[in-house]
């Protein structure tokens, strides 16, 4: 197999056509492939372990509404349950948020559908997350500040962390 790859600027708007384009292709692949996520679940133990993990998890212990963006098997569920009440995980893969609802259903999964924005009423998050997420994304400047939630529209103490 023989690959080439064509950088171009995701900040250059002469490019947005084929940014767009792409964002399409992406989240295409991320919702109609459900073995992706198995495939990339590797990070369960990371919640006891990881000081990164741990420093969310300080974090989302002591916030009333947390989100994930990029939430996967939502497996800072699996090791820290009393947080599923305040929690909120958005992806794009209806199959992985089935398991989710199934797994706890005391938690919110919601879908995404298009690329850069989070189809949830304007509601104030005091901890915001995501992870393996930031380099997955077309256009990394955009979801940094997502259309529908914004970083910088949390609560005044809240975090972000990507």
């Amino acid at each position: 197999m023989n690959r080439a790859i064509n950088w171009i600027s995701s900040i250059d708007s002469h490019n947005d056509r084929e940014l767009a384009l792409l964002e399409s292709k992406m989240a295409t692949f991320y919702r109609d492939n459900p073995s992706y996520y198995g495939d990339v679940d590797f990070a369960t133990s990371g919640w006891i372990n990881d000081p990164v993990n741990q420093d969310i998890v300080r974090h989302a212990l002591s916030r009333s509404r947390i989100l994930e963006v990029g939430c996967g098997a939502a497996r800072i569920l699996d090791h820290y349950p009393e947080l599923a009440k305040r929690y909120t995980g958005v992806d794009f893969s209806p199959a992985q948020l089935a398991q989710n609802r199934s797994r706890h259903p005391a938690a919110t999964f919601v879908q995404l559908t298009e690329p850069g924005h989070l189809p949830l009423p304007n509601s104030d998050f005091d901890c915001v997350f995501s992870i393996f997420v930031l380099e997955h994304t077309v256009r990394p400047r955009h979801f940094l500040v997502l259309r529908g939630i914004s970083w910088h529209g949390l609560a005044d103490s809240g975090p972000a962390m990507a």
